[in-house]
């Protein structure tokens, strides 16, 4: 509406009030102007104007007014982040009014925004708390109001962080989602023409999807209602940036999905990016969203990489959301983690084409670091940092230097992640790569690699057990059978078994992800080592090992390198 017409018209009426000496007058046109200031976000001004109104207020021993200024001056606190202040006033207007449902509504939301906050600083167990505070609020509010679907919406939200915060410990979190359908059903009962319900189910369902993906589920029915929630929003409120910020997140899970089976994911991750952008214009000073952005673009360029193309331009749009996340909330440690992610993603890359890649690696190190500082239960980077050190012990295994240092740092920060969140499947593989490296260190330095072969066969069949769709996991397996085979041909024992097993767990990772090029490789590589041990088969098996080759290069040109070793041994075998 007008606000400067409003604000002129009840100033008009406050300043003829205070020529009359009417203090009722006074005290409702100062609560009007504060109503006005708070509709522009002028909290400075409503918080001044309420103040003097609440003091009247109390002068005239009216309860209604009082409690009414005292809400508002929490909602004020409330919206300048100072959630003490913001509890306080709630309480206290409650106990002026005990009718006033507003008062327990805003109590919900202030300790369902506690929780949150201490979720993002890994400390869960008091998050839970918070949320279950919230939760008796949001009651007490319904039972005074239950025609406000403002409420129910607030409880949706609630269930929906609990949802998150038990996936994020490995619990499972079915009867949180449930809860949250719940809640959200009710407010969508009550009035369906509001954009905030459709939001938080959109929320909901892109969460559920997001657990359901990393748990090897299937995620295709939670998006397709999280897409549905999140075009309805937009529909009701075409300005709203959570809703295009939500379904940008969602199109992102999209396209991991899409990947993972070896399908297309460009088309989703470009509407992701295109209405993330949409999302910070409208918001400029959402973190989530700058961080959700930069997201989309790395995952944009995670899929250039694996066709082989230059990913550098989308890693520093990436880098660049992240770096206006952290600026804007300093300890957000999540946006601290993802560019991490993607200063490895450049590290593979520089590695890939022949550069150096330690200086990348070690800043990558750092962004983790400071993730982990803000938050030391945060597993995914834990998890990360791992797979950085993985990545520095192979660029050092492969250069001939000791490895074992980074292969230390890996182990450990692996094994804290899973022990923090058992069910992050990618870890797992990490582990198996981990053993692996160390078991080449061994065997550069004729020592029995046995043991460590035995650790990685545990990290694969786990890999395998937490996600039996992540074609990942079976390429990982494969590598253990491929290395080990390389060890009994060169012990000069029988490798059948090996070849026989890597070949299948190709076949198991091919049958998921048919365009996995590094299990083309793997298969390449059981195939020469098969024909540099039965002569009588070796030109057959040396043409099946250079057309897997052929085709893993022709999906990723950047592979080069990874194949030049496998290509020579060929050369030699004919």
């Amino acid at each position: 509406g007008d606000f400067s017409a409003a604000e002129a018209y009840i100033n008009e009426g406050l300043a003829i009030a205070r020529q009359l000496g009417n203090q009722h007058a006074i005290a409702d046109s100062l609560a009007n102007v504060g109503f006005v200031y708070l509709q522009q976000d002028v909290l400075a001004g409503a918080r001044e104007v309420y103040t003097e109104a609440l003091a009247i207020y109390h002068q005239l021993a009216n309860e209604q007014g009082t409690a009414d200024a005292t809400i508002h001056l929490g909602l004020i606190a409330f919206y300048e982040g100072d959630l003490e202040a913001a509890l306080g006033k709630s309480d206290q207007a409650y106990d002026e009014a005990e009718w006033l449902y507003e008062a327990k509504k805003l109590g919900g939301d202030i300790h369902l925004e506690m929780g949150t906050e201490l979720a993002l600083e890994g400390d869960y167990d008091n998050a839970l708390t918070a949320f279950q505070r919230a939760g008796e609020a949001y009651e007490e509010a319904a039972d005074i109001a239950r025609s406000d679907p403002s409420i129910a919406e607030g409880d949706c939200g609630r269930w929906t962080m609990v949802m998150e915060l038990r996936g994020r410990r490995g619990v499972t979190a079915h009867d949180a989602f449930d809860q949250a359908i719940s809640a959200c059903g009710r407010a969508v009962s009550i009035n369906p023409y509001r954009a905030d319900v459709h939001e938080r189910l959109a929320r909901l369902y892109w969460k559920r999807a997001d657990l359901a993906n990393d748990r090897g589920d299937d995620p295709v029915p939670y998006l397709d209602d999280a897409i549905a929630a999140a075009e309805r929003a937009i529909a009701i409120d075409p300005v709203s940036a959570v809703a295009h910020a939500t379904l940008g997140g969602t199109l992102i899970v999209a396209a991991q999905r899409h990947e993972g089976q070896g399908r297309d994911p460009k088309p989703d991750l470009r509407r992701a990016v295109v209405n993330l952008q949409r999302a910070v214009e409208l918001d400029p000073s959402s973190v989530l969203s700058h961080d959700d952005l930069g997201y989309a673009w790395e995952r944009t360029a995670k899929y250039e990489m694996s066709v082989g193309l230059d990913p550098r331009p989308s890693l520093e749009r990436a880098l660049a959301a992240y770096d206006r996340a952290t600026e804007l909330e300093p300890a957000y440690a999540n946006a601290y983690n993802n560019a991490g992610i993607a200063r490895w993603r450049l590290a593979v890359y520089e590695d890939r084409t022949g550069l150096s890649p330690f200086s990348t690696l070690s800043v990558a190190i750092s962004s983790f670091d400071n993730a982990i500082d803000r938050n030391p239960n945060y597993h995914y980077a834990y998890a990360n940092r791992g797979l950085a050190w993985r990545t520095l012990a192979a660029v050092e295994l492969e250069a001939g230097r000791d490895p074992m240092d980074a292969v230390a740092a890996a182990r450990s920060d692996l094994a804290q992640a899973l022990e923090l969140n058992p069910r992050i499947f990618f870890a797992y593989p990490e582990q198996v790569a981990v053993e692996i490296i160390a078991a080449r260190w061994a065997m550069v330095n004729q020592l029995s690699p046995t043991s460590l072969f035995r650790a990685a066969d545990r990290a694969a069949d786990h890999a395998i057990e937490v996600n039996p769709e992540n074609a990942v996991a079976y390429q990982s397996a494969a590598q253990v059978h491929r290395y080990r085979a390389e060890w009994k041909l060169a012990e000069g024992r029988s490798v059948d078994a090996e070849i026989r097993e890597g070949r299948r767990h190709v076949g198991d990772a091919l049958a998921r992800h048919p365009g996995l090029s590094a299990a083309l490789i793997t298969d390449a590589a059981l195939l020469a080592i098969a024909a540099e041990a039965d002569p009588a088969r070796r030109r057959g098996l040396v043409r099946q090992a250079r057309q897997r080759l052929d085709e893993a290069q022709r999906l990723n040109p950047q592979i080069l390198r990874d194949v030049e070793q496998i290509a020579a041994q060929l050369n030699r075998l004919e």
